[in-house]
């Protein structure tokens, strides 16, 4: 599950094949970079740290899916939950 923010992107994830959550936020940072590159932005997008977060149960972890689908609305950006284009899922249904 994603979404993005003007100032901030959130990302649910999976961390089922091993790879360290470092290496993971690396390879976003850098790939969504580039593409900004070819729409124009220029320099650093991210900054260099991040916050990660372990989710330890089902209910914590549909708390944290609420909270990241409903996070453009608490900011005004939406008028209704889960609105594309600032959230998205392949996992979760978004209603």
């Amino acid at each position: 599950m994603y979404c993005f923010m003007p100032d901030h992107l959130h990302i649910l994830i999976n961390n089922h094949k091993g790879h360290s959550i470092i290496d993971f936020v690396r390879d976003v940072k850098y790939a969504l970079t580039r593409e900004g590159w070819l729409f124009g932005f220029s320099g650093k997008i991210f900054q260099q740290s991040f916050y990660d977060r372990f989710i330890r149960s089902q209910e914590e972890l549909a708390q944290m899916t609420q909270y990241v689908a409903e996070n453009p609305l608490r900011k005004g950006l939406s008028v209704e939950k889960r609105q594309p284009p600032f959230v998205g899922s392949d996992v979760y249904i978004m209603e």
